[in-house]
């Protein structure tokens, strides 16, 4: 397993972690991503859509859509958020490819429901903490050589 941790000091900190992270994704790359309320997920979110062309201001959290589809540089990107769901149950409404942008970038906030369904898709977790007022650590982990190669 790979893991990398990045210290966020304030939310500028954040968006340049998305922007820096975007440059690493391709098509496939499915992102997980965990952490309190109000740690940052879709923050990192939003500054991931940006730097690969879609205007920011487009990006909100999918929280009661649950999906959110943008088309950028490098194709579609799905935004899931999943925090509402109660049950696994409640994901069948959805087919895999509602869910999952195979020809492009899935970004999953709230993703422990989600986890067994796309358990043969290779997956980067993102793991966000608070340190501080104002300032988190980001960790990146990965079992998949997709993301080893990527991240190295």
């Amino acid at each position: 397993m790979i893991e990398i941790k990045w210290f966020l000091s304030d939310l500028e900190a954040t968006a340049t972690a998305g922007a820096k992270l975007s440059k690493i994704l391709e098509p496939g790359c499915i992102i997980m991503m965990e952490g309190d309320l109000g740690s940052g997920k879709t923050t990192l979110c939003k500054n991931i859509c940006a730097s690969l062309g879609v205007p920011i201001n487009l990006v909100t959290s999918p929280t009661y859509t649950m999906v959110n589809m943008y088309s950028c540089d490098s194709g579609v990107i799905h935004h899931l958020d999943l925090y509402r769901l109660e049950n696994r149950n409640e994901l069948e409404d959805f087919d895999l490819e509602e869910l999952i942008a195979l020809e492009g970038i899935t970004l999953v906030e709230w993703p422990k429901l989600l986890r067994p369904l796309i358990e043969n898709h290779g997956v980067l977790n993102i793991q966000i903490n608070y340190v501080s007022e104002g300032s988190r650590e980001l960790t990146m982990s990965s079992h998949d050589s997709f993301y080893k190669r990527l991240l190295n």
